[in-house]
């Protein structure tokens, strides 16, 4: 079975005893690493915390950026910390990305400026209302901004999934994530939208489970479906050398 380095696992604790449970989870799914998202947590928090994924030899922290009003101070100990990483989740900062998009471009050339790569949730879905504007067309004008960081779009528009891909394809710094997408759509025609992305653009793809969101056995089986409609060295890319490729980068 091939292994992988999964890029979006979730835990409610970051203690050891907790991630010592999610890695034998993990592992038992064949995933190899994981980068472990992180969107609640006190700023003070942030060491001890990078300490313990350390000590696991297993996952790589990736502190979700929090409330505008803490701008100055979480990015000032991002930097303390080293923080080669951060997220922007704006379902989970409940901050419209068109209402609030000087705040996301502040972000991006802050972290354009200061070699803070970013992973950015691509998901249009929210609770209380439903967006009535191209979110890729903001994504795309942020994206302009950064010319030396990586900056990796998680799950990858979902359905929009092409559409992302020929929108971004030619800008070098860019990265499609397939966390939940790949899980979620597995029995649908987006699967064959899947296939055809690898294909094209191996090189510039990763996989994650986005657990618990989604079952960590789900990854285990698109891995085992793509493997008959897709050469071994591809999946092998988007499975575990590309976010390897990204870590040894940093």
């Amino acid at each position: 079975m091939q292994k992988y380095f999964d890029s979006c696992v979730y835990t409610n604790n970051y203690d050891i005893e907790s991630l010592s449970k999610l890695k034998k989870l993990c592992k038992k799914n064949y995933c190899k690493k994981a980068f472990l998202q992180i969107p609640k947590y006190k700023l003070k928090e942030i060491q001890s915390i990078k300490k313990n994924c350390e000590k696991t030899n297993f996952f790589y922290p990736i502190f979700h950026v929090k409330n505008k009003n803490y701008f100055k101070n979480q990015f000032k100990y991002f930097k303390k910390n080293n923080i080669k990483i951060v997220k922007i989740h704006p379902r989970f900062l409940n901050l419209d990305l068109k209402k609030e998009f000087r705040y996301y471009k502040k972000i991006f050339q802050y972290c354009e400026n200061n070699s803070i790569n970013i992973m950015f949730c691509s998901f249009a879905s929210f609770d209380k209302k439903i967006l009535d504007y191209n979110f890729l067309d903001l994504i795309s004008k942020l994206l302009n901004i950064t010319k030396k960081i990586k900056v990796i779009i998680m799950h990858t528009g979902g359905t929009q999934l092409l559409e992302f891909y020929e929108r971004l394809r030619f800008k070098k710094n860019i990265i499609l994530d397939l966390s939940y997408t790949a899980q979620h759509y597995l029995d649908t025609n987006l699967f064959n939208d899947i296939v055809f992305l690898i294909k094209n653009f191996d090189n510039k793809l990763i996989i994650g489970s986005d657990t618990p969101s989604k079952k960590i056995l789900l990854t285990k089986k698109f891995l085992t479906k793509l493997k008959k409609v897709t050469p071994k060295r591809k999946i092998e890319n988007i499975a575990y050398r590309n976010l390897q490729n990204l870590i040894n980068e940093l």
